[in-house]
């Protein structure tokens, strides 16, 4: 008599949900950093644009840079600039030409130097 085995049975049903479940612990994690460092990339990209424009300002206007002084003519600070992205908690500054990328975590505050 011959038996057409039609079908999986429960233990091989289980194992296969139990290696996905494993799959997916472990990619979900890296996929949600993956997504916090392509926000932090985008707003880098936003502050150098910025800074092109501001050399580009002082390119046509003989030098001048959008500085701010007081009414002593007393330079009160050099420009800068922060960016931060609705998806994120992280922002980004950029001040004297160096980009600090900061979260609320204090052991994920990085500084990157200008490229």
């Amino acid at each position: 008599m011959t038996q057409n085995r039609k079908g999986f049975t429960l233990i091989e049903v289980v194992m296969v949900a139990a290696i996905i479940g494993t799959l997916a612990a472990i990619a979900v994690p890296r996929f949600v950093g993956s997504k916090d460092k392509a926000y932090v990339a985008a707003m880098k990209a936003d502050l150098h644009t910025i800074a092109l424009y501001e050399e580009q300002y002082a390119a046509d206007n003989h030098g001048q840079t959008l500085t701010a002084f007081n009414i002593l003519s007393s330079q009160l600070a050099d420009w800068t600039a922060t960016v931060t992205h609705a998806q994120t908690s992280q922002s980004c500054e950029m001040r004297a030409g160096a980009i600090t990328c900061t979260t609320g975590n204090v052991l994920t505050t990085g500084i990157f130097p200008p490229s």
